[in-house]
């Protein structure tokens, strides 16, 4: 079978089913493992490079009326490609191709592919498009011990969180930080696990702007700063320039020292099998 894979979350689940070697093209954000790197990048985004939240949202609000998308996709490339399966999401034109998109194109090769596209909200959601996945390609079993890993480690943490004593810290966990948005989709459920009280988001909704009232007014114990798409360096260079609002020294957390930065491209905004790590990772900040 000839894969591709348009998003790094269905990558990583394809190389955790043992089918690396059939993956023929990649997004351009696909980076795990490292083998995919070299693989033909079928996709490029029109967001710049090192730039700030703020001026990232300023350019993806410019283009909510414009005919053009954010990102392109190599519809050449993929015909050379010739693929049978290829792998698309349909949740956020912001973070991927637009799974409209992905359908218009697969339409147009020549081999005809099989198009999938991942829609998960929840942890279940994720488990579910594992198994998806593993039926489709044939490794329904390799799909099965990754589901069952994941659902054990899912009890470890509840089972820890459990033995704490005391009210579980109120937290607000931030995917974007200027503007501010609150995390939604499988992150409260994952804070929920670890033992923190999500603020400011219901389970399975998505992320959604938050205004900076809202924030003060709620005042939580804890902040968890993980942006989506940006790794640690970039969301703490973020925060720097929040230090000059005074509303952002007037958080408990901030003053407190509460206030955790995480890596939200690599453990947070990627619905694999690695989000597991994440869980784990939450719960240690309690620990």
């Amino acid at each position: 079978m000839r894969i591709i894979s348009l998003l790094p979350s269905a990558t990583e689940i394809i190389a955790g089913l043992g089918l690396t070697d059939q993956l023929v093209g990649v997004s351009h954000s696909c980076d795990s493992p490292n083998s995919v790197i070299k693989l033909p990048k079928v996709t490029s985004c029109r967001i710049p490079e090192n730039i700030s939240s703020q001026a990232i949202d300023d350019f993806v609000r410019s283009f909510a009326s414009s005919p053009q998308a954010l990102y392109d996709l190599d519809i050449a490339l993929m015909e050379v490609l010739q693929p049978d399966l290829v792998v698309s999401q349909a949740i956020c034109d912001v973070c991927a191709v637009d799974g409209k998109v992905a359908d218009l194109a697969v339409r147009e090769l020549s081999s005809r592919p099989e198009l999938i596209n991942l829609e998960p909200f929840s942890l279940d959601d994720i488990l579910e498009t594992i198994t998806q996945l593993g039926s489709v390609t044939g490794r329904e079993e390799q799909a099965a011990s990754l589901v069952t890993n994941f659902k054990l480690r899912i009890e470890r943490v509840k089972e820890n969180s459990k033995s704490r004593r005391g009210p579980p810290p109120r937290v607000i966990f931030l995917d974007w930080l200027i503007p501010p948005f609150v995390g939604g989709h499988w992150v409260p459920e994952m804070l929920s696990l670890a033992g923190f009280g999500p603020t400011l988001i219901t389970p399975g909704m998505p992320s959604r702007r938050a205004s900076w009232e809202e924030i003060m007014t709620c005042d939580p114990d804890i902040i968890i700063v993980a942006c989506c798409g940006l790794i640690e360096s970039e969301a703490r260079r973020d925060i720097e320039l929040l230090h000059s609002k005074d509303r952002w020294f007037k958080l408990r957390a901030v003053r407190e020292g509460n206030v955790h930065v995480l890596d939200g491209k690599q453990l947070f905004s990627r619905a694999s099998p690695r989000i597991i790590d994440s869980l784990e990772q939450l719960a240690q900040i309690l620990n």
